[in-house]
This record gives structure tokens, C-alpha cells and sequence, in this order.
């Protein structure tokens, strides 16, 4: 399939503004049903879930991931593999698991065949540092998680450490076994031939139709980058060879080597999702559960099921799919607080699951400081997602065109929607949603499902709302040009006044010690005849519906006055902000999530 076949199965205007290789062999099916799936399962589950691991080794606890313990405490591999020999999760049971999975709302699953320790959670054949051979346990959960899903109607996938091998002194990559061995006398030609790619052929024809491939850390090898591309695009045609509707992720190789490579979905940043703008390519979310991908017996830090709600509508929202991840313990069990919010979740989606299932990204030329809006094109549906009650409890739309049919909560009992629609030109309605429910209705977000009559029609136009107020972000920033720091917008303007310029923009850093890094820079907003220098700094910290555990900083940038009607233009310049892409760890760029223009409470 042709990579511009993606706009076309989007029924959007979208394109491909990268220019990759136009060879893929994944089926449009493949990919769509992929992307109608929406919300899915990710498990990290191996033998670094051994009881005497599970975050520590020998009585001491490594701040680092679960599944990186054996490589911060270097343990050798001689006693890894003894610990194979007593790890027994005889508690295990892969039709529960799927049926927990099922009942959050999730339509696929992506377990973790082999993690960077090289034990294969499966029967291999190609090689015997496997649970089914080197431990009593003697079953094969990809098999038995296989065939679970298989029964609850969910897709099923796999997670492959194909580059990074801790097990083999022949993959040498940057994150290599020193400790055990000799990186020069390592041969990665054989790893990669007699190890991964005979594993990964392994899982692509012996269990069933796989809905994806999942890899990660690509870039870490050390080959020259011809014989990297070379190798990647030889072990993906011989994968779409057995499996040819499994979409494969870009973490199959490196950033820097991406548009070389045939990937179909793009895998961001651990835990920190994208930006407003919509992607002209399919991409996911992941998340985990709490602090830690793999099971960790010191994370007592859950998230909320309101958090992790809010999130997966934001992603979806963004044109994104979610994969929530859980880790199981050493007895192959779900932790029972994971349990716990996923029950809160899947509560949630019984209610609410047809705004996530099957929807694309918000349809308008913007996002809404109420909350966040998917679309579900086929049914005709939009989805006004709420995290909280809108500020005088309205919805203004100055963009939908179409007579709107009905509107509603999904959860009857929240409260009642009133609509009133009003043409004021050839090319613009305004539609306005008044709202009649009680605040503490709010504790989990809130759905109002919106049905319109015939093709969607949205004026891409930025007018002020109802309440006067102006939302500007990445979606409908007019142009932007990163190296030279410059950002345009273009909005409509009805009644003049005095009004105030914000910013509100993310933390980053480690989802351990969150920072605000931006404190003090520079630059110049110029609207409406003036120009006005500022300096950022925080005045106001808030809840981020995209980033958990994250926060939104709120920073006043200029007050400016508005004399007349009409469309003005505002300028802003001096500070990177991040509008095709996160910047999780960077100081440079400001994670940027909009910029709102309201009337002055000075």
C-alpha cells in the first residue's frame, strides 16, 4: 500500500508530509482496522517479574524501570538463568486477563514476547532461554493470550526486542552486556540472524493473524546506517510476508532514520503524548498504569481512572490510538490496584465507548479550552468530551455548518443539552450548547454526543466565541517556522475591547521530577497595532488532560486593545514552541498546547 493511501482511508485532506519509501505491503484493511481499534492493552511481562527482582536485586532497590533492573544491577547472566529455574507463575490465566481486558473497552492487545533480557515468553524453537523450556512453569502465554483474544473479539499483537539482547554476547548494541562480555568479540550478524530474526519468524507464522509488531529501541545497534536500513526493511518484508495486515511501529528504528524505513504507525514518547495538531499519519499514545512498564513491588504510585480517561480522549482526540500498559506480577497475576482502575475505566466505557471506538481526531480548526472533541464520520457523530463543567455552562461552535439533530449526554443522568443554531453568512452557523447539569456530575468526564445531518461542512475560520474568548494552537496556527522562532495566527474579532494574551504550555522532564524549564525566556507578541516584549513565568499551574502527571502552566504574555471588528493577526516570536512534535527531555522548545485571548480582567 502506497503511504499517501492514509489521508484516503481518513476521508481527510491529509497528506504525508515525509518523504518515505512508497513500498509498504501493509493492507489499507490492515492499517484501518488497526486505527478503529482505538484503545488498547499493552503487557509487560517476563522473567524480570521473578519475586527476588521486581524492581530490586539482593535487597537493594534500583530507581529505574522493572524490566532495566538486570542491566543497572548487572547481574550476571549465569545467575539471570538461574533464576529461570524457580520462576513458576502458576497463577497465570490468559482468558482473564483478556477478559479484563475486554471489559475496560480495550479491542487489542500487545504483550511482550521478548523484553532486552532475551527470555522469550513463548516456546522457541530457535532458542532455549524460553519460559515453556527453561522454567517449570513449561506453558506458552503468547499462545494462550493468543487464543484468549481471539475469543473476546480482541486483536492481538506482540512486542519484540529485536536489537537490544542482554542473553546474547553477539548483540552488540549501546546498551550491550559489558559485564559478562567482550563487545569485540561479539558477532551481531549471528544474533541477528540466529536469535532475533529466527524468533521473529517464529511469532509471525505460528500464532495466528497479529494485528501488530510492536519494537523498540531500533537505533541502539551499532551497525553503519546502510547496513541498518538494509537489515530493518529485510526482517519487515519477511514479517508482512506471513502477516500482511500487521502494522509494524516506527520504533523499529530510530528517529533519525525513520524516513528510510517502512514503518506504519508512529510511537511517541513514553508517557508524554503529541501535540494539538493533527498528524497526516497514524500514531499512539502509550501509557502505563503507574510508574513503571514491567511489575515493580515498591510502585505503590496508581494513576487515577479519571486521569487516565482524560488522556485517552486527548490522544484520540489528536488522531491518535492509546495503549494503556499493565505489568503482572511473579505469579502471572494482575496487581489488584491496576485492577481496580481499570474497573473505573472500563465503567467509564460502557457508557462512553462510542466516543473512542472507530472515531478519528477532532474535525475542527482548533481545540476547546472546555475539553476535546473525536468524530465518528460513518454514524455522523461528533463527541464533546468534558473533563470539567464549561465556563458558563455553554459550548460555543462558530464553525459547524451543519443542522445539528440532536444532542445529548451519553450518561442520561447527567443532565440535559439545549441547542440553538443560527446562520450568520453563506459559509457560517453559529451553534450554541447550553448545558443544564450539576457541577459534581463532573467527577469523571462527561460525553455529550452531537448527531448532524449530511456531510460534515466546518468553516476553518477563527471567530471569538460566545464569551468572547479566541483558542489558538498548533491545529490553526497559520504559519510556523521552528528555526526562525515564529508563529502566526489569523481570528475574527466582533466586539472590540481589552483583551489579554496567554500561553499555556506543559511540563517535562521525568515523570518522576516534573519541570516547567522555561522560566525567564523572551520573546515578542505583536496583535492589533502593538508590540508587546514579555518573559514568561508561571502564573498559574493546572491539570493537563494530555500529560499525566504533568502539568499545565498558565503564562500571561501581553494585554492588547482591540479598537473595531475585524481579522486581526497575532504574532508570536523568540520561544520554540513544539507544534509537530512533544519535546519530552529538551529545555529548547516549549511544549506547547495553546494560546487564548480573553477579555481583560484588568
Amino acid at each position: 500500500m502506497s503511504k499517501s493511501v492514509i489521508g484516503e482511508l481518513l476521508e481527510t485532506n491529509q497528506r504525508l508530509a515525509l518523504d518515505r519509501k512508497p513500498n509498504s505491503q501493509v493492507s489499507a484493511q490492515g492499517l484501518l482496522k488497526w486505527k478503529k481499534a482505538t484503545f488498547g492493552i499493552f503487557i509487560h511481562w517476563g522473567l524480570s517479574a521473578h519475586k527476588d527482582l521486581s524492581g530490586g536485586y539482593q535487597g537493594v532497590q534500583y530507581d529505574t524501570l522493572a524490566e532495566w533492573v538486570p542491566f543497572a544491577a548487572q547481574i550476571p547472566m549465569s545467575e539471570y538463568k538461574q533464576l529461570a529455574q524457580s520462576f513458576n507463575p502458576s497463577e497465570f490465566d490468559a482468558q482473564r486477563v483478556a477478559q479484563l481486558a475486554h471489559d475496560t473497552g480495550m479491542r487489542y492487545m500487545v504483550f511482550t514476547a521478548k523484553h532486552h533480557d532475551g527470555f522469550a515468553m513463548y516456546h522457541s524453537k530457535a532458542h532455549p532461554f524460553n519460559i515453556t523450556t527453561a522454567t517449570p512453569f513449561a506453558r506458552d502465554p503468547v499462545r494462550e493470550l493468543s487464543e484468549a483474544c481471539q475469543e473476546q473479539g480482541i486483536g492481538f499483537g506482540l512486542y519484540y526486542s529485536h536489537v537490544i539482547d542482554w542473553e546474547s554476547q553477539d548483540a552488540c548494541t549501546k546498551s550491550y552486556n559489558s559485564w559478562d562480555y567482550d563487545i569485540s568479540q561479539g558477532n551481531y550478524q549471528s544474533y541477528w540472524k540466529n536469535k532475533s530474526l529466527a524468533q521473529m519468524e517464529e511469532l509471525a507464522s505460528s500464532y495466528g493473524e497479529l494485528t501488530s509488531m510492536w519494537f523498540d529501541m531500533g537505533g541502539f545497534d551499532l551497525q553503519t546506517e546502510s547496513e541498518h536500513v538494509a537489515k530493518t526493511n529485510e526482517l519487515i518484508q519477511r514479517l508482512r510476508h506471513h502477516q500482511p495486515n500487521m502494522v509494524i511501529n516506527s520504533r523499529i528504528t530510530s528517529p533519525e532514520r525513520e524516513h528510510l524505513i517502512d514503518w506504519d504507525i508512529v510511537t511517541g514518547h513514553d508517557n508524554y503524548m503529541e501535540p494539538t495538531k493533527i498528524k497526516p499519519w497514524f500514531w499512539e499514545g502509550i501509557a502505563t498504569t503507574n510508574d513503571s512498564w514491567g511489575f515493580n513491588r515498591y510502585d505503590q504510585n496508581p494513576k487515577r481512572a479519571r486521569d487516565v480517561i482524560n488522556q485517552l480522549c486527548t490522544v484520540v482526540s489528536r488522531g491518535g490510538n492509546f495503549l494503556l500498559n499493565i505489568g503482572l506480577d511473579h505469579l502471572g497475576r494482575v496487581p489488584q490496584e491496576i485492577e481496580q482502575l481499570l474497573a473505573g475505566v472500563g465503567d467509564w466505557m460502557q457508557a462512553h465507548g462510542n466516543a473512542i471506538h472507530e472515531c478519528y481526531a477532532n474535525p475542527f480548526n482548533g481545540g476547546f479550552d472546555w475539553g476535546c472533541v473525536t468524530h465518528n464520520p460513518e454514524t455522523r457523530t461528533l463527541y464533546f468530551i468534558l473533563p470539567r463543567l464549561p465556563e458558563h455552562q455553554l459550548i460555543s461552535l462558530k464553525g459547524l455548518n451543519n443542522a445539528v439533530c440532536s444532542a445529548r449526554f451519553m450518561d442520561d443522568n447527567t443532565g440535559r443539552v439545549g441547542v440553538l443554531q443560527q446562520k450568520v453568512s453563506d459559509t457560517t452557523t453559529h451553534t450554541q450548547l447550553t448545558i443544564q447539569a450539576p457541577e459534581q456530575a463532573f467527577s469523571m468526564p462527561q460525553v455529550i454526543e452531537v448527531c448532524y445531518d449530511g456531510e460534515l461542512s466546518i468553516n476553518n475560520e477563527v471567530h471569538q466565541d460566545r464569551l468572547y474568548q479566541v483558542y489558538l494552537d498548533g491545529q490553526n496556527c497559520y504559519e510556523a517556522r521552528q528555526g526562525d522562532k515564529h508563529y502566526q495566527w489569523q481570528f475574527h474579532v466582533t466586539v472590540p475591547g481589552r483583551y489579554d494574551v496567554s500561553l499555556r504550555s506543559t511540563e517535562s522532564m521525568h515523570h518522576k521530577q516534573p519541570r516547567w524549564v522555561h522560566h525567564g525566556k523572551r520573546g515578542i507578541v505583536r496583535c492589533a497595532g502593538s508590540e508587546q516584549a514579555f518573559s514568561l513565568t508561571m502564573n498559574e499551574l493546572t491539570e493537563s488532560n494530555a500529560q499525566v502527571p504533568w502539568k499545565d502552566v498558565l503564562s500571561h504574555l501581553a494585554t492588547i486593545e482591540i479598537e473595531q471588528p475585524g481579522v486581526y493577526t497575532l504574532d508570536l516570536n523568540g520561544i520554540e514552541l513544539s507544534i509537530d512534535e512533544s519535546d519530552k527531555y529538551g529545555s529548547d522548545m516549549v511544549n506547547f498546547e495553546s494560546l487564548t485571548i480573553k477579555p481583560s480582567a484588568h
